[in-house]
């Protein structure tokens, strides 16, 4: 039963049923349903009546019902019409609402025809009965074949009856039709909307028809059996795995293959096996969390008993009782619980990570069930509701019991996940379970994210088969040439094979056709499959890395950081654009009551009586002394009139203030009746010597006072000691008017809120002695000043993103009164139209109070006629009962009497800023990231909270505020702002140059220390200064202005391009602020592109008033026009949809529950901690797999072009010129590890001084470490490499001879010794390579290289390879050492001067860095 319900001493409960324009013959032949409620005394539910929380899940994909749906902007469903068994445009649905009898009158109007006895339907003879039946069978047996279908109306229904019994009379006909409409409302359940349920409780048979999920869970991919092909065809899907599987099959038809299989066929099974052992293991871990869950028992009611069964054996209807601390067994509705009112607690955990106890509270009318299970085991029940869903917070249904209508929300439900808390019992009927439940419709996969890296190797990847196809096809033309130029003399000591045809072009064309393929074979190391395993390998380790990272650990929470994804580490070294939110994020989120106005007065500012001046309170206190707190006194000045005129400036973090040359900053009168502030274009501090000690105001007078709760202004308290009747009503409003809930922890009073808004108003009502004590379902109780206060709880309409407010109905004293609170913006728009003098007077107080970044909330009553809420709960029951589009008509109810308000006052909370943010925003965007802030504040809020955290600075040449109310509006401010930026940009003062050269400031932060004396003729990096002028024009053409002159080609020609623009982001001289209804039109197609011009031109973006799903688009608008890497960091509920849009997602750990945590890629405690994911392991990340990735190429290029060189000399026969098995192990021992600790541990520079010199993140926002470029460079340098550690032993050992007079110059002892030059080459490269040693890196270089020798002698030796001996022989002579340091050398010595050259002449930032400090 929704709350709000009213008494009433006789309630007649009507609800038609049946076919449509019936006659009175008709009406007494078949009895509508009916049911005549006695008389009885309802209780009323103090939990909201039918506004609904909605915080967002965890979603699987970025617009996913989860997280858009839970603020009204997009709807689960659009339910279609239901198959109802009466006209709802005729009749309204039962209601069961109380009135009472002296209010209105006994019969409800539209619903005034009497109850009729159910005994008419035993009426029928016997007859007409068996009549009806074989009709109706007749009717079954043509449906089945096609000739009817059921009708989802009635009177479709008759339609199809009037055709096939057309010769029947009409008395027949009416009969047939009374019949099946009764057998249509007693089987109800078997016409239904798809898009609904029906169930049945107690009733198994009934709902096995519908066939529902069973309570079986199961999340495994594999049993015992199909484990092997299941796993196997699920990595053969992958491209890489299924390319060396068709290289392996080619290997086993020997008239292609020139190799061995083992050679494919090691590291293919080695992948696969590694693979498979680790998908097993977590199949494993997962099949023992399903018998886990299975095997848990629940107490199930099964024919008046209780019986233990497993979770397994639950099924959908089963009613079920849970105990003290048992976990969910399935989605159930709750109908008894052992708390008189009807309430239990529970805990949220394992659905959205929050601990904090939530509520729920069954319908009044099943409490009466308790634990008695007769009573219980006859409950029939039926309950109709939405299909399965993922929506945590959100569900509609209706239960129909005892001939009665009950809504159903999401406050009645218990979902499987959740821990019942502090409640001894309770019980509920299962409606969904298994694999229908609400968690498991949440477990799916989420999203698929890949990085920059990524798909730039998948390109990259594409290009080396297509140069492999190329050299395959160069090499088999090249074979058919040989063979049938000189292969064919040759055939008796070369035969060709017996398939081969015999004439000679056809011949040879056949043989190059086949060598196609083997050489396909052979050149398969151009894409080696362990680049894949090796890949995986470092991200793996680096993700630990950021796990045990304890500069990024949080004492006050213990919180680690956490990445929750392994492959996008280096993506967060390419980061060009954060999004964030304000509220959590960038602040603490712990809330503090910190002024307010009442009535149009102010409060919350500290006057000294003496001297008249307002003191800034400065929150560090004294250590001695806690509760007193240092101030410091701002300069004042006593106007004479009473209006004067506030100049709003803003403190930037340098210590000055700043003002916007456009309409950032308002000139606003204010009209106070004492002395005020005058705040000039400079705030003056007063020195020490002028600091003063204030005691804060003293509460123990109160007995339920907090020690650390701290006002300032005694007048406040004053005025509420002294009776006064605003601030009574001010503070009582805020006693009552929330969702908090009370306990008793030792002896003190404690709340439980779900938001630290709540909290900190609940608490300064609280200490200023409106005391919030209990509330039960249908009362809240108060202590006023002393004196007890009860109130009948009417209704609850809850907040909400899309609402933006909640109120309460309460009674007292025979009086009904609606309190609501909410966004400025929203309550303001309902006021009564008699306010506004006193609105007048509280917006210049909103304004100051934003203007301080205080966040606001009004507050507002509105006194409501009996005879009038009667009416509207009422309608308010009919909507909440409705079928189709019932949220959309109980907002329209609520905003009909959320109307017509009077203002009370408002409330400003301070949400100080996290600590170290500042810092942490000016090193990200001197590293030429782009931070976007995407809050739900008002603007004045947004824009004060942008200077404190050094998003707007004094640098800034303007700031923009985007706050048009219409498109063409919007489009104006973004004209006029382009223009602004290009005339600007025109006339920019140019960065001095000195000696041609760029002047480099490494140390962009402002933090670090400056560079050594000795190093000062170090060139240095400075940006440029801000604009001279800032000028607007109004001018619609701007493609020409003065006199001619074209605009963006005076930018481009007006001053010479310098080395330093390359590095310096020369449109960092602008910020801009757009309003949320602003942003719907920037969004739109017709501004898009033109709002993307602007933004982009921006340091700095604040979005404020913005909901959920604009945040998502925001970002999305981003990432597809831009082609920008983004990263959305947040930590609430609402932020979950733009966490999973961005490329990189971070959830912050906060007040707000783990929703983002859950949603995000990685998980930080503080938002600072951020500066050091991107800036140390985001670089690194991306640094270590760029190195990575060029040197796997160049050693696989070397190793892969010398079967290519030997082609030349071995008639193109695909014949190799390395040993099979040294070919097999080259990718897998001989040179992995080395690569792998380059990967894992290599650091150009130490983490200190990357977070000292922001800019040397640079490289990762262009790309330049890695791309196509780098990628050919690294092709020739191996074909470099591959030449010389050929043609030099070719040409050295072609002829030769040693001193004994053995020749030396055969295949294998050439191989012997390219394969050793190949080897040390690697060694001596990837020595050059790394940059910072760590033992690792030792052991895996030298141990790499014995590892060598070692398997060869162990190869050749022992197990008898067919190259055995002949490295040996070579090394005993001087040809082999001169061939092996002038390979080394001649591989070595270009890649050094070509290095040293670019270090000289063009260093780059981490070279000056790691070199000249």
């Amino acid at each position: 039963m929704p709350n709000g319900v009213i008494r009433q001493q006789n309630s007649v409960e009507l609800e038609e049923l049946g076919g449509q324009n019936r006659s009175d013959s008709d009406d007494e032949a078949l009895p509508r349903r009916t049911s005549i409620t006695p008389e009885k005394r309802r209780k009323r539910s103090w939990m909201h009546y039918s506004g609904r929380r909605r915080r967002p899940s965890k979603p699987g994909s970025l617009y996913s019902l989860a997280t858009l749906a839970h603020s009204g902007e997009v709807r689960l469903y659009q339910r279609s019409e239901p198959n109802v068994h009466f006209d709802e445009q005729q009749l309204p649905p039962a209601v069961d609402i109380d009135f009472p009898v002296h209010s209105i009158p006994r019969s409800i109007s539209g619903i005034s025809q009497k109850a009729e006895s159910a005994e008419s339907l035993r009426n029928f003879s016997r007859e007409e009965e068996i009549d009806v039946q074989a009709k109706g069978s007749l009717l079954s047996f043509l449906g089945r074949i096609g000739l009817w279908k059921k009708s989802s109306s009635v009177s479709s229904l008759n339609v199809q009856i009037q055709k096939l019994y057309k010769d029947s009379n009409t008395t027949s006909f009416d009969k047939l039709n009374r019949r099946l409409s009764q057998i249509k409302r007693r089987r109800s359940s078997y016409y239904f909307c798809e898009n609904e349920r029906r169930i049945r409780a107690n009733d198994r048979e009934f709902n096995a028809q519908f066939k529902y999920a069973n309570n079986y869970i199961k999340t495994s991919k594999y049993s015992l059996l199909t484990f092997l092909p299941f796993n196997l065809l699920e990595q053969f899907q992958r491209l890489a795995n299924f390319y060396f599987l068709v290289l392996l099959v080619l290997q086993l038809i020997p008239a292609i293959s020139s190799l061995t299989p083992v050679t494919t066929a090691l590291p293919l099974i080695g992948v696969l096996s590694l693979t498979a052992i680790k998908d097993a293991y977590d199949d494993i871990q997962r099949h023992l969390s399903d018998s886990q869950v299975n095997n848990r028992r629940s107490k199930t009611l099964r024919n008046g008993k209780l019986i233990e069964e497993k979770w397994s054996g639950v099924q959908v209807g089963d009613i079920i009782k849970l105990e003290n601390n048992q976990f969910v067994a399935a989605d159930i509705l709750l109908l008894s619980t052992s708390e008189p009112s009807g309430l239990c607690f529970i805990e949220t955990a394992e659905l959205d990570g929050e601990t904090n106890l939530k509520c729920k509270q069954c319908l009044l009318e099943t409490i009466g069930m308790g634990q008695q299970e007769d009573l219980l085991s006859q409950f029939n029940g039926e309950i109709i509701c939405e299909k399965p869903n993922n929506l945590l917070n959100k569900f509609e249904g209706t239960l129909i019991w005892n001939n009665q209508r009950f809504s159903l929300d999401n406050e009645k439900i218990l979902l499987r996940g959740c821990v019942l808390r502090n409640t001894q019992w309770c019980y509920g009927v299962v409606i969904f379970a298994g694999k229908d439940t609400k968690l498991m419709q949440n477990s799916g996969k989420t999203q698929f994210k890949s990085t920059g890296v990524d798909r730039l190797l998948n390109y990259i990847i594409l290009g080396i088969v297509l140069f492999l196809i190329f050299i395959c096809a160069f090499c088999s033309f090249g074979c058919a040439i040989w063979e049938a130029v000189i292969g064919q003399h040759f055939q008796v000591y070369l035969p060709w094979d017996k398939f081969i045809p015999k004439d000679i072009s056809t011949g040879a064309t056949f043989i190059g056709f086949l060598v196609f393929f083997s050489y396909a074979i052979v050149l398969n190391t151009f894409v080696p499959i362990s680049l894949y395993v090796s890949v995986e390998v470092i991200r793996f380790v680096q993700s630990f890395m950021i796990n045990w990272d304890e500069d990024m650990y949080y004492e006050k929470t213990k919180t680690y950081a956490r990445a929750r994804t392994t492959t996008l580490n280096e993506e967060l070294g390419q980061i060009q654009y954060i999004f964030s939110d304000k509220t959590g994020t960038l602040t603490q989120n712990i809330m503090t009551f910190n002024k307010c106005s009442i009535n149009g007065q102010s409060y919350g500012d500290f006057v000294d009586s003496k001297t008249g001046e307002i003191y800034e309170i400065n929150d560090k206190a004294n250590a001695q002394r806690p509760p007193t707190i240092l101030v410091k006194s701002r300069d004042v000045e006593s106007p004479s009139a009473d209006a004067i005129t506030v100049d709003v400036s803003y403190k930037s973090p340098s210590g000055s203030t700043s003002t916007s040359s456009s309409n950032l900053l308002k000139t606003r009168s204010i009209n106070k009746p004492k002395k005020s502030v005058q705040y000039q274009d400079q705030v003056f501090e007063h020195q020490a010597s002028t600091e003063h000690a204030i005691e804060p105001v003293d509460f123990s007078f109160n007995s339920e006072y907090e020690a650390d709760f701290k006002w300032y202004d005694r007048s406040l308290l004053d005025a509420v000691q002294s009776d006064e009747e605003h601030a009574h009503n001010f503070f009582r409003l805020l006693a009552v008017c929330h969702t908090v809930m009370p306990e008793t922890a030792n002896g003190r009073l404690e709340y439980q809120a779900q938001s630290p808004d709540e909290a900190a108003l609940v608490s300064a009502a609280r200490n200023f002695g409106f005391v919030f004590k209990s509330r039960t379902p249908n009362s809240i109780t108060i202590e006023v000043m002393g004196k007890t206060e009860e109130y009948e709880l009417l209704s609850i309409l809850d907040f909400n993103n899309v609402r933006k407010r909640m109120s309460v109905l309460l009674r007292r004293n025979n009086k009904i009164i609606l309190y609501c609170k909410g966004a400025d913006n929203v309550i303001y728009d309902r006021l009564s139209t008699s306010q506004n003098t006193i609105k007048n007077q509280t917006q210049e107080h909103l304004n100051k109070f934003a203007g301080e970044g205080l966040r606001t909330l009004v507050l507002a009553e509105r006194m409501i006629e009996e005879n009038y809420y009667y009416n509207w709960i009422e309608r308010l029951q009919h909507a909440s009962v409705a079928l189709d589009k019932r949220e959309e008509k109980m907002n329209v109810l609520y905003e009909e009497i959320e109307s017509d308000l009077i203002l009370v006052g408002v409330t400003a909370i301070e949400d100080k800023l996290q600590d170290g943010v500042p810092q942490a925003i000016a090193n990200l965007q001197m590293a030429g990231i782009k931070i976007w802030v995407l809050t739900g504040d008002k603007q004045e809020t947004a824009i004060n909270i942008g200077y404190s955290c050094q998003l707007l600075t004094d640098d800034l040449a303007d700031v923009f505020i985007v706050d048009g109310n219409s498109l063409e509006e919007v489009d104006k401010q973004l004209r006029k702002f382009r223009e602004c930026v290009k005339i600007v940009n025109t006339y920019r003062p140019i960065p001095p140059i000195i000696n041609s050269e760029p002047i480099v400031n490494l140390n962009l932060n402002g933090a670090a220390a400056q560079l050594k004396d000795n190093n000062s003729n170090v060139p240095q990096i400075e940006a440029p200064p801000a604009p001279a002028i800032s000028v607007v024009t109004f001018s619609r053409d701007v493609s020409k202005l003065y006199n001619g002159v074209d605009v963006e080609k005076a930018v481009n020609n007006s001053r010479p391009t310098t080395p330093v623009e390359s590095q310096l982001d020369g449109s960092a001289d602008f910020a801009i602020v757009i309003n949320g209804h602003s942003l719907v039109y920037c969004l739109s197609p017709e501004l898009e592109t033109r709002f993307l011009e602007i933004a982009s031109q921006c340091k700095s973006v604040i979005c404020c008033r913005v909901t959920p799903l604009q945040k998502a688009l925001v970002v999305e608008l981003i990432k597809r026009a831009k082609n920008a890497v983004t990263l959305a960091i947040g930590d609430g509920a609402n932020d979950v949809s733009m966490i999973k849009a961005a490329h990189i997602g971070v959830g912050i750990s906060g007040q707000e529950g783990m929703q983002a945590v859950l949603a995000s890629d990685y998980s930080i405690a503080q938002f600072r901690f951020l500066e050091r994911l991107l800036l140390v392991h985001g670089r690194w990340s991306y640094y270590r797999m760029c190195k990575f990735l060029k040197y796997f190429f160049y050693k696989n290029i070397a190793f892969t072009l010398c079967h290519v060189w030997y082609a030349l000399f071995c008639g193109f026969s695909a014949q190799t010129v390395f040993d099979p098995f040294y070919i097999s192990v080259y990718n897998l021992f001989y040179t992995s590890l080395p690569v792998l600790a380059l990967g894992i541990f290599e650091q150009d520079v130490s983490d200190k001084l990357s977070l000292q010199y922001p800019k040397l993140y640079t490289p990762g926002l262009k790309s330049t470490l890695f791309n196509c470029k780098e990628f050919i460079k690294s092709v020739m340098h191996g074909g470099f490499s591959s030449v010389v550690l050929f043609f030099i032993p070719y040409g050295a050992y072609q002829h030769g001879v040693t001193p004994d007079g053995l020749i030396v110059g055969d295949h294998q002892t050439l191989a012997s010794i390219i394969a050793v030059l190949l080897i040390l080459d690697n060694t001596a490269q990837i020595c050059l390579d790394t940059s910072y040693w760590t033992i690792f890196n030792h052991i895996t270089i030298w141990g790499s290289l014995v590892t060598y020798f070692v398997f060869d002698y162990f190869y050749n030796y022992v197990i008898g390879g067919p190259y055995v001996g002949s490295l040996t022989i070579a090394i005993r002579h001087a040809t082999f050492w001169f061939t092996t340091v002038l390979c080394v050398i001649m591989c070595m010595v270009p890649i050094l001067c070509t290095r040293f050259y670019f270090i000289d002449v063009k260093p780059g930032l981490s070279h000056m860095v790691r070199f000249l400090l």
